[in-house]
């Protein structure tokens, strides 16, 4: 049913696309992607309104009342003319091919930060029919922002229940829209659009840190950043496709927003695509009159504050539904705002208060560029020059005048883009970042690794949009184009990964299945406000985040220090629960605790229940005389759920356990 409901929806969106080519007379490649996203904002509006499945099936309504009013307008055959175009082609059979790869394989989330947003965010919010920060059930970041979460939901609001592979096909047929608009600047041979097609389709391969022996997280993951590259070099491409025509700019502004609802720095991803497209605007022409600066300026301002009001609208949102304020990020255990980050760091960058802190890593990142791999064939520096050939190849084919001067200034704002966006993760990782994961770079190739595929991205719109000029320069735009596609697929084969998301082995889904299995035991006897302190011991808190999304009850914090029962010494919650005896070895998931130190903890935090999934012999030794069943060694076949009782002090059976 799931698979049926996807294809419903992918048509839906494929007819609407070929509906408002043949209105505003384009392309219907040009018009999947302002199509998708515009109906990710209608879906949004309509869950912060409370309405988010009537919007739904509006949506689907509208959808074919478009298409049976164009096909009216036109006639069929004209729809079906239209829709012979080869990028338009390759979007549907791409996405096509994804949702039967994803049905049959039906792969599950592998990836911590699925489970403690992304992934759950998307399952909280088909299951509930509401935005994320309404819903019931545990999840880390209810502040964070929802366009994938709907682009999900979109693919997903006819089916009954909630399926993980959908989430992947739903965002793959996002990436399949942006290759297709970047495959229909080549022009409508379909020899030109396969080959764009398939470079951008091999760019996210390529912009990979593969191990040896690890599978690809490559279009099999829930999280956002391959979505921030991708709609943000389809926005720039967007831009040149459709130029400054008032239809044009419209399309443009509807990724843009979307962008800014993928995740917090999409906002600032937004704001660089519009710088991009104003210097393009207002230098692009010779000669330069400052009459057309001036008014491109204030356009410019115009579109960064509408944006910034989308943002804006969000936070709102999010503080009147969950009380989060969303606007600020910190780490160990201190939070600043937004604003902070940026006047403090813009402070600290020109010497003004600099701490030890921020010159450790403003020299650790000044190094990265030049040491960190964030692609198959290395550091940054490899990213950049393959995006300067592609911008320098688009250069030299496209004509003299104004086309050549639009390339320059476009690969102008790309780099500044580039340089913003290393200048913002510096003030990141100074104060979001805890100090050991700061000054590893933590995540260095995840981060910059989706500004280098958006800027490569865009450089090769710009070079499969010179296959369109006069003959000569057409025919050289089209060798840059089957060479950049023959690079890219011959690194991947090359030095790429080997497991990707078309054969991950079944074994990897093993702790899942197990969980998911020995959650449902228990989910009869919970509720979703119910709090849930889950002892695991040994976990490395794969079972804590696996456990969070696979029961219907709120994951509790685990306890993080040490008490001894008579004062708060040393109490505070963190993820994940393993209890160890006092001047154990702790790692960073491990803590220390006594049988009285944890009926204080119990005391103060109020949970409803424990559930012993895995126990070692400390564990038997120290606790077992406060439940009232026996505490096995190990696991058994189902965990064991107990309520709190007497403020932590007796533990009462209530499911689970080896059957009888």
């Amino acid at each position: 049913m799931t698979l049926l409901c996807g294809l419903l929806v992918l048509a839906a969106l494929a007819c609407g696309s070929l509906a408002a080519a043949e209105l505003l007379d384009k392309d219907p490649a040009l018009l999947a992607l302002p199509v998708l996203v515009g109906s990710v904002i209608w879906l949004c509006l309509g869950g912060m309104a409370g309405l988010l499945l009537p919007a739904a099936w509006l949506w689907l309504a509208a959808m074919a009342g478009l298409t049976v009013f164009a096909a009216l307008g036109a006639g069929l055959p004209a729809l079906m003319r239209r829709a012979q175009s080869p990028a338009f082609g390759l979007f549907v059979a791409g996405s096509l091919a994804f949702w039967l790869l994803f049905a049959v394989r039906q792969p599950l989330f592998t990836q911590w930060d699925e489970f403690t947003l992304w992934g759950s965010a998307c399952k909280m919010v088909c299951e509930q029919d509401v935005l994320f920060p309404a819903a019931r059930g545990y999840l880390a970041g209810r502040g964070s922002l929802p366009g994938m979460m709907l682009l999900s939901y979109l693919f997903q609001f006819a089916a009954p229940g909630f399926a993980e592979w959908a989430v992947f096909a739903a965002y793959d047929t996002l990436y399949m829209a942006v290759a297709a608009l970047a495959a229909s600047l080549a022009g409508r041979g379909w020899r030109s659009a396969v080959l764009a097609f398939a470079a951008v389709v091999s760019l996210p391969f390529f912009f990979s840190v593969y191990q040896p022996g690890a599978v690809s997280q490559v279009y099999q993951s829930a999280m956002g950043d391959l979505a921030l590259a991708f709609v943000f070099g389809g926005a720039v491409c967007l831009y040149l496709a459709a130029g400054d025509s008032p239809a044009g700019l419209a399309g443009c502004g509807l990724v843009l927003v979307f962008l800014t609802l993928i995740k917090d720095i999409g906002l600032a991803y937004a704001l660089v695509a519009v710088l991009v497209m104003a210097l393009a605007r207002a230098f692009g022409q010779k000669p330069v009159r400052l009459r057309r600066v001036f008014t491109t300026a204030g356009q410019a301002l115009v579109a960064a504050v509408l944006i910034a009001g989308a943002f804006v609208l969000w936070s709102v949102y999010v503080m009147q539904a969950s009380g989060v304020d969303k606007n600020a990020v910190g780490g160990e255990g201190e939070s600043v705002g937004y604003a902070t980050v940026l006047l403090g760091g813009l402070a600290q960058l020109l010497g003004i208060g600099r701490t030890e802190k921020f010159s450790a890593i403003l020299a650790l990142m000044l190094k990265a560029p030049f040491t960190l791999p964030v692609c198959l064939l290395g550091p940054g520096v490899v990213a950049m020059a393959a995006a300067l050939v592609a911008q320098g190849a688009a250069a030299f084919c496209a004509a003299p005048g104004a086309a050549r001067r639009r390339v320059l200034w476009i690969s102008a704002g790309l780099w500044i883009g580039l340089a913003a966006f290393w200048v913002f993760h510096l003030f990141l990782y100074v104060y979001n970042f805890a100090d050991i994961e700061a000054y590893q770079l933590k995540d260095y190739a995840r981060y910059l690794g989706s500004v280098h595929i958006g800027m490569t991205l865009a450089s090769l719109g710009l070079l499969a949009l010179a296959c369109r000029e006069e003959k000569g320069r057409a025919a050289l735009a089209r060798l840059g184009v089957c060479g950049a596609a023959a690079a890219l697929v011959a690194v991947c084969l090359w030095r790429g990964p080997r497991t990707g998301f078309w054969n991950y082995p079944s074994s990897l889904y093993d702790a899942r299945q197990e969980i998911k299995a020995r959650a449902a035991t228990v989910n009869d006897y919970l509720d979703w406000d119910d709090e849930v302190l889950l002892i695991c011991q040994g976990d490395d808190v794969s079972r804590w985040y696996y456990y969070g999304y696979e029961l219907h009850a709120t994951i509790a914090n685990g306890f993080g220090g040490t008490s001894f029962g008579d004062a708060r010494d040393n109490r505070w919650p963190t993820t994940g629960m393993t209890l160890l005896p006092y001047f154990s070895d702790a790692n960073e998931f491990e803590t220390v605790c006594s049988r009285d130190g944890l009926v204080a903890f119990l005391q103060e935090a109020e949970y409803d229940y424990i559930l012993v999934d895995w126990t070692d012999e400390y564990f038997c030794e120290e606790f077992s005389s406060l439940f009232d069943a026996p505490i096995p060694l190990g696991t058994t076949h189902d965990p064991l759920l107990f309520k709190i009782e007497d403020g932590g002090a007796r533990m009462t059976l209530v499911a689970g356990g080896d059957e009888a």
